[in-house]
């Protein structure tokens, strides 16, 4: 009889024997699309573009630290927080403001994750003044 795997870093099961790159990417990538309370305040355009954003970031992740390491499991799991509190943000906003805002979320994230591994997401009311600081919207590039 085998035993069960280790719980991950949210109580998930990971795999027991020495798990592939593409085994943990498939794992983390069904957890990410399995959870609705993630996206479940985003209108359609925004859950797929926080998720398409989640996915390229947990493949980064998984190449920086390799698919087994203590560091993923803790990257993985500030990711998946950074989601949700991304996600809460702009579901706060109404249905035609989410996509440009989560939109500008994930662009100052990820040039914040440059400078800071450690940045924080920004309030929809300070995207709002950041976009209209820098002169329009992203959508007329």
């Amino acid at each position: 009889m085998s035993s069960a795997p280790p719980p991950g870093p949210e109580g998930e099961t990971l795999p027991s024997a020495e798990p592939t790159g593409e085994d943990v990417l498939q794992s983390v990538v069904e957890r990410l699309m399995e959870d609705e309370a993630l996206t479940a305040d985003l209108v359609d355009a925004a859950a797929r573009q926080l998720l398409d954003w989640g996915i390229a970031q947990t493949e980064r992740i998984l190449r920086e630290t390799g698919p087994a390491s203590e560091e993923s499991r803790a990257r993985l799991a500030e990711l998946r927080g950074q989601m949700r509190e991304i996600a809460r943000r702009v579901g706060q906003l109404p249905p035609e403001e989410q996509p440009g805002a989560l939109q500008a979320a994930l662009e100052n994230r990820s040039q914040s994750a440059v400078r800071s591994p450690q940045s924080t997401v920004r309030s929809p009311q300070s995207l709002k003044n950041h976009e209209g600081q820098e002169g329009g919207s992203h959508s007329d590039r």
